[in-house]
Parts: C-alpha cells; structure tokens; sequence
C-alpha cells in the first residue's frame, strides 16, 4: 500500500532519512513521488505517523499526528485513509 502524487517542497526546512540528516533552503520535487507509511504508533488518543517521500532520487520524511479511531485494527491502512482526507494529498493516487 503507498500513494503517489507530485510533490513540490520549495523555502522550507527537510530532513532526509538518511542518517538523520537535515538541510534548509529550497528544494523541489517535480517529479511523482512514492509516498509510503514507514512507521505508525499509537495511543488511546493519538496516532503518529512517519511518512516518507521519495521522488528525484531524494527521499525525505514528515510525520503526522491525527485523532486516533478506536476500533480500527488496521493503524497503517487507518493512515492511509487519513492522508487522503489533507489537502496536500488531494490528487494522491492508490498504488
């Protein structure tokens, strides 16, 4: 399970998996992106998730926090659903 979509980040700080490493300035993604749920922990009221990006030969994480559902067995497939309910993910594709 991942999404796919054009991701452009340009003036903004990013962290880049590898090692930790960070780094500022602009950087663009043009390309389609392979979006994928890397690691999921979750609590009675929170769910955080670590999505990475990879696009560009770049690969890049962010991670979410949402309100979690109780009841719903699947906290990866649950992240997914999340993530395409945000505006930055509208045009995502399943793949």
């Amino acid at each position: 399970m991942a999404l796919q979509k054009v991701i452009t980040v340009t003036g903004r700080k990013i962290v880049l998996s590898d090692f930790g490493k960070t780094e500022t300035g602009d950087e663009a993604i043009s390309q389609d992106c392979y979006i994928k749920v890397m690691s999921v922990h979750v609590n009675k009221r929170e769910t955080t998730a670590y999505v990475s990006f990879n696009g560009d030969g770049r690969q890049f994480g962010k991670e979410y926090k949402f309100e979690t559902v109780l009841g719903d067995a699947n906290a990866i497939a649950q992240t997914y659903n999340h993530l395409k309910t945000l505006p930055e993910f509208s045009d995502a594709k399943d793949c």
